[in-house]
């Protein structure tokens, strides 16, 4: 089990990993995002991102996979669900697909990526 220093640490290092991202910094993305997976690979935020990474290289069985475990540790992440949606799809299990779409909402109601 992860600490909730350890927890706080992982959510840090990836949410500044999406930022830089978002500002054009992908090699700084990409570090940050290497050094939560050294602290805590099994975190579902370190899986969420592994299995985005697998989505766009079109294996939506191996992001299923990590997406299903990640859900399963912590449930209340609507990011999870919205990735667990795009891997279900590529599954071509579209209700299964929509059940996670409605959980996604369900936690953030006006989640953009979950309504498209």
């Amino acid at each position: 089990m992860i600490s909730q220093n350890d927890d706080r640490r992982v959510r840090d290092l990836i949410g500044a990993a999406a930022q830089a991202l978002a500002s054009g910094l992908a090699e700084e993305a990409d570090h940050l995002v290497r050094r939560a997976e050294a602290e805590a690979p099994r975190h579902p935020l370190v899986l969420n991102e592994a299995a985005r990474r697998l989505l766009l290289s079109g294996d939506a069985e191996g992001a299923y996979m990590l997406l299903t475990q990640a859900v399963g540790e912590d449930p209340s992440h609507a990011s999870i669900w919205v990735n667990l949606a795009a891997a279900l799809r590529g599954l071509k299990r579209e209700a299964e697909e929509m059940a996670a779409i409605d959980k996604a909402l369900a936690l953030e109601p006006r989640n953009l990526r979950a309504m498209l």
